[in-house]
């Protein structure tokens, strides 16, 4: 949730400049952010079309990464390359080890 943190502040700051110019800023970042996860949406689908047998592991590594506490790196990865480095490694690792290293270098 960095990220949206992020773009909080930018609002808050610009508001006290100019609160139109704040509502534009943030309506912006909205769209932006929806954009991208739209994208990433678009992506995992046609590797999930093109890998139909992982789809099952898939979601049981979804929940497992949850339960460890990797659910936002996983979930809320900035970008592409590092969402794939993530799904990656819990399907096919499961070391809690190198998860740990992945996401300490995000």
């Amino acid at each position: 949730h960095t990220h949206t943190h992020t773009y909080a502040t930018v609002a808050t700051a610009a508001s006290k400049a100019s609160p139109t110019a704040s509502k534009a800023t943030s309506a912006r970042a909205l769209v932006r952010e929806a954009r991208r996860w739209a994208t990433a949406r678009a992506a995992r689908g046609a590797a999930a079309r093109a890998r139909p047998r992982l789809r099952r592991r898939r979601v049981r590594a979804r929940a497992r990464a949850c339960v460890h506490g990797h659910a936002h790196a996983y979930t809320h990865a900035c970008s592409r390359s590092l969402a794939h480095t993530c799904t990656h490694v819990h399907i096919h690792t499961h070391m809690r080890a190198h998860i740990t290293h992945t996401h300490t270098h995000t």
